[in-house]
């Protein structure tokens, strides 16, 4: 998860997409930095469980969405359940009643904030490329495309004819743990 340096030291007061699930009590008031889809969904979730929530992204577009329209009635929507404060970069500094919050001209109080502001990318170095069997040949272009590519392994023979396709959806800390389809076939 990408937390800004300016923000490290204010600790528990900062949760994740991959902490906000190990909380054992929820705060009254929530801030979601960052309003994606996967903000968007926790915000919604999170105001539906009771919690005072406000949304903060530096965009004016919600959810990825690209068509102004859409994006005008999504807002107006979501508006409803939550506050939304678009089109500015969110600042946050600790406050003796919480955190404060500030976007633009706008400033509120909040316990925790919780921030949906994107990943850094997982590297090759970072995977332990050791695990993979010798049969499965892999590339490191964009995790998103699918790739055929003549395997080049001593494990298989005539590895000019043999394709293999690989896509994979995630790749996590651990090693290679997200969805891989492997397949091998023969060039007509």
């Amino acid at each position: 998860m990408v937390i800004p340096r300016r923000w490290k030291d204010l600790g528990e007061y900062l949760l994740t997409t991959d902490t906000i699930f190990e909380q054992e009590n929820l705060c009254a008031r929530m801030a979601v930095l960052g309003l994606g889809a996967i903000g968007l969904e926790l915000g919604q979730a999170l105001k539906r469980m009771g919690l005072a929530v406000t949304g903060v992204d530096q965009l004016s577009q919600i959810g990825g969405l690209q068509d102004p329209e859409v994006n005008r009635t999504a807002v107006e929507i979501f508006k409803e359940e939550m506050p939304l404060y678009l089109g500015a970069q969110a600042d946050i500094e600790r406050d003796d009643r919480g955190l404060r919050v500030t976007a633009g001209d706008r400033d509120f109080l909040t316990d925790k904030t919780l921030l949906s502001i994107g990943r850094a990318p997982n590297t090759v170095r970072k995977i332990e490329i050791e695990q993979l069997n010798d049969e499965i040949a892999f590339f490191t272009e964009p995790a998103f495309l699918m790739h055929e590519r003549p395997i080049q392994s001593p494990s298989v023979r005539n590895t000019s004819s043999t394709l293999l396709s690989f896509y994979f959806n995630d790749v996590y800390d651990d090693g290679v743990t997200g969805k891989t389809s492997c397949q091998t076939g023969r060039r007509r």
